[in-house]
């Protein structure tokens, strides 16, 4: 099964930070707010922000 190109915050969160809590999702929201991380807003539901999977790769320093 293949991994998917989008992932929502809180599956961002846990491959980030291997855990899923308040103050690492606090972190990932400012991460995308500093524009360190690539974030999509979903087009129907502007309060919904996915996560490239290649974004969170590049974080941690991983090759394509």
């Amino acid at each position: 099964m293949t991994a998917p190109a989008l992932l929502t915050v809180d599956q961002a969160v846990e491959a980030i930070f291997g855990e899923i809590s308040p103050s690492s999702r606090n972190t990932l929201y400012k991460l995308i707010k500093s524009k360190q991380i690539e974030s999509v807003r979903s087009d129907g539901d502007r309060s919904r922000i996915f996560i490239p999977l290649r974004a969170i790769k590049a974080l941690r320093g991983e090759d394509d």
